[in-house]
């Protein structure tokens, strides 16, 4: 099985669902959670993620999020980790925020 990450939202004190990673060695999928999308101030988390379903679709957007070398590198000194794909940092973020979303 492979690893997903949850993201979550910050609304009115609370966190929210928005959807989930799929963590693949490759690639990265994401699709939204059903609940988020039954909300009405539902709103897409990116324009590359625009489309507002729960089909998982692949997208580069959270790999967007990660640090860019030098910075990149000093993490991956600290952590004794890899991040060339989004799960490496995202996983380790447990629930600190990026770009206004948890994850967890």
């Amino acid at each position: 099985m492979m690893p997903t990450l949850n993201a979550f939202r910050e609304i009115q004190g609370h966190y929210e669902l928005v959807g989930e990673l799929e963590l693949l060695p490759d690639r990265t999928l994401f699709s939204y959670a059903d609940e988020y999308l039954a909300r009405p101030d539902a709103a897409p988390i990116s324009r590359s993620l625009r489309k507002m379903d729960a089909e998982k679709r692949e997208t580069h957007f959270f790999e967007g999020l990660l640090p860019e070398e030098g910075m990149r590198d000093a993490y991956n000194q600290a952590l004794h980790d890899s991040m060339q794909v989004a799960d490496g940092l995202l996983t380790r973020l447990n629930n600190e925020s990026a770009w206004a979303l948890i994850f967890g």
